[in-house]
């Protein structure tokens, strides 16, 4: 399939990848302290989110085109998280965590 989209029109199509990829994990790391700052908080979601964040980035700049698939997956399974629940993947996750401490 590349072979199709080799030359010049290959590395276009690779650097708008690599483009996208980044903007989107910029844009997550950005809605991290959005949600921060609209909850009037910090809380360990958003730590988690932006830990994930950084992690992705270095993978995605490790290993260009499978980090850049792991970083657009990561980021729209995310916002489909939020859309169907109101929560984004971490807070499903440290919410239920704190739930279970608090409890006891």
């Amino acid at each position: 399939m590349m072979g199709r989209y080799s030359g010049t029109a290959g590395a276009g199509l690779l650097n708008l990848s690599e483009s996208a990829s980044k903007r989107l994990i910029g844009v997550g790391a950005a809605l991290t302290v959005a949600d921060a700052v609209v909850n009037g908080r910090w809380q360990g979601h958003n730590t988690a989110n932006l830990a994930i964040t950084a992690g992705i980035y270095l993978v995605a700049d490790a290993i260009p085109v499978a980090g850049w698939i792991f970083a657009g997956a990561y980021f729209v399974g995310d916002m489909a998280t939020h859309y169907y629940t109101g929560k984004s993947i971490t807070e499903i996750v440290f919410d239920v965590q704190s739930d279970k401490i608090n409890s006891h």
